[in-house]
């Protein structure tokens, strides 16, 4: 992530101070979604309200900072951007840019305001204080993900045949339970029943296949076993996806909320089942 942006300014070299400032002032009275809760605040205490309220979703866009860009920051007390994107009513991507004091949690929208006030006497050493905080914390947090990164791939290149077993059931336990389950089904087959009469839509998501695995000393067996299952898993969200992919435009069969529940429905990070490797 660069400290630098592109972001269009309200206004820039070529316009007055004074029309900078009304400007300024009359964005930060308009309202914005939040990118976590989607709640519509004013610009102006967009910042705070994801600093404070929203903790987890504020600390997540340090991951993709460099060292360098934090003490970037840190030398020229720079403000603190937050980006993120979001979609408009014509489902085009627009990208939202705010710039906040670690201060006193002013919002900013223009990136130069911001710096400028950054770097006042008021606020310039908590500010700075609180990014040097941000990057100690956060360089202790890379070094913790690093080392579960680690753990948790030597644990899963050293499963035993009996850890993939066991963790295959689990699988078909939870995953297959889920897409399978005669609700889901059956919602998918009066919709698609409706779109195309003409198919064999029970047969279709009737997913007759064969989940059973058997135990084998043979750790490759026992991992073909495994994939295999995550093929089926993959078959199965396929036939749902596209059969909700083609109802996307007929709201005369399926409503928004509809749509959503069903798209939620077979979401398998809804819900992750705790495995040997975990």
């Amino acid at each position: 992530m660069s400290v630098s942006s592109n972001t269009t300014y309200e206004n820039d070299n070529t316009i007055n101070d004074s029309h900078s400032i009304m400007s300024s002032v009359s964005i930060s009275n308009m309202k914005i979604e939040c990118p976590e809760c989607k709640k519509e605040l004013q610009t102006r205490s967009m910042f705070k309200h994801i600093r404070t309220l929203h903790p987890e979703y504020f600390a997540s866009m340090f991951k993709v900072w460099k060292d360098d860009d934090f003490k970037e920051l840190i030398d020229e007390s720079k403000a603190f951007p937050v980006e993120w994107e979001s979609k408009d009513d014509f489902d085009d991507t627009v990208f939202t840019n705010i710039w906040g004091c670690l201060a006193c949690n002013s919002t900013y929208t223009v990136e130069a305001n911001a710096h400028k006030h950054c770097k006042n006497a008021k606020c310039k050493k908590d500010h700075i204080k609180a990014m040097k905080d941000i990057l100690k914390q956060e360089q202790k947090n890379k070094e913790k993900r690093i080392k579960q990164q680690s753990d948790t791939r030597y644990k899963y290149l050293n499963r035993t045949p009996d850890n993939i077993f066991n963790d295959t059931r689990i699988i078909i336990q939870h995953y297959i339970k889920q897409l399978t389950s005669e609700s889901i089904k059956n919602d998918f087959i009066k919709l698609m029943n409706k779109l195309n009469p003409e198919n064999n839509n029970d047969e279709i998501f009737s997913f007759q296949y064969n989940y059973d695995i058997k135990l084998s000393d043979n750790k490759q067996e026992m991992e073909k076993q495994e994939n295999y299952i995550w093929k089926l898993i993959s078959t199965i969200e396929t036939t749902y996806k596209d059969s909700l992919n083609s109802l996307y435009y007929r709201s005369d069969i399926i409503s928004d909320e509809e749509h959503f529940k069903l798209t939620k429905a077979i979401r398998l990070h809804n819900t992750i089942p705790k495995l040997s490797y975990d």
